[in-house]
């Protein structure tokens, strides 16, 4: 269905940017070459999925395109700490608040929290 079509296409990128997300918020000496050749090497290797799924269709019969989505981010974790151990920063990455934004926390934040809560839950059982 053209819905299916549109996830399977939207895995090409996705995927690969939550790795970048992930990795870079876990780790402090992977360097930027490595969100590079993640984003890169994610895209081609679900892009040559895609291919083989549409001429060989047999080859990955037993696997719904979101468990290679899965395979496909732990390898590319993999592959991004590999090259952040091979060539790590050589200061580990620290996030300093510049006060260019303000952040201060939302007062209504608990109270808009449960009601989407709320609400969500309310969907859930009307449509269930």
């Amino acid at each position: 269905s053209l819905f299916d079509y549109l996830q399977k296409v939207n895995g090409i990128y996705s995927i690969p940017i939550l790795t970048i997300i992930i990795v870079g918020y876990l780790t402090k000496y992977v360097p930027a070459i490595a969100a590079k050749v993640g984003l890169l090497s994610g895209c081609l290797l679900y892009i040559a999925y895609l291919i083989v799924d549409i001429y060989s269709p047999e080859v990955f019969s037993s696997l719904h395109f979101l468990d290679i989505c899965a395979i496909l981010f732990v390898l590319n974790v993999i592959i991004m700490l590999v090259i952040g151990k091979l060539y790590p920063r050589e200061t580990p990455y620290i996030q300093e608040y510049t006060k260019q934004v303000d952040i201060t926390p939302w007062k209504y934040t608990k109270q808009a929290g449960l009601v989407i809560c709320c609400i969500v839950i309310g969907v859930y059982v009307y449509f269930a």
